[in-house]
């Protein structure tokens, strides 16, 4: 059966640059050039249906949800909406769980402030999506989550 997403055009592709020179903003825009078209409203169907690449995301989602309620010092789970309403909170329990909790000289010299470059804001969705799609998806999480 023949998916109804369309195939990449290109079989493979390598991303270079010299360290330090943007790689990163590089490899984030490749990859936003190359699957522009796969995020139409037939995918967007798709994931509300929960149907994505590797299996039910919805279930997905809601498995690691669960596990971090039921093993909270084994699994975290992190949302982009805490990671913008305090990220310097944010980025400091993600080190403590990873044991990797900053020092008082860190904090005092900003290195948390210079880990995380914040980009985007929360409800940006608006700018991607009609309202419609919008609506579905906080029903979906309302009800799944």
């Amino acid at each position: 059966m023949e998916s109804p997403l369309p195939s990449p055009q290109i079989p493979g592709i390598s991303v270079t640059s010299f360290p330090k020179t943007g790689n990163t903003w590089l490899k984030a825009l490749t990859f936003v050039i190359v699957t522009r078209s796969r995020y139409s409203p037939l995918r967007f169907i798709f994931i509300c249906n929960g149907l994505a690449n590797y299996g039910p995301y919805w279930d997905h989602v809601l498995g690691y949800w669960r596990a971090s309620l039921e093993s909270p010092e084994k699994t975290l789970f992190l949302t982009y909406e805490e990671r913008k309403k305090d990220t310097t909170a944010y980025v400091k329990n993600l080190a403590e769980f990873m044991g990797c909790s900053f020092t008082l000289e860190e904090e005092e010299e900003g290195e948390v402030q210079k880990i995380m470059n914040v980009k985007g804001e929360i409800g940006d969705w608006a700018n991607h999506l009609t309202a419609e799609m919008g609506a579905c998806l906080d029903n979906i999480m309302e009800q799944r989550l």
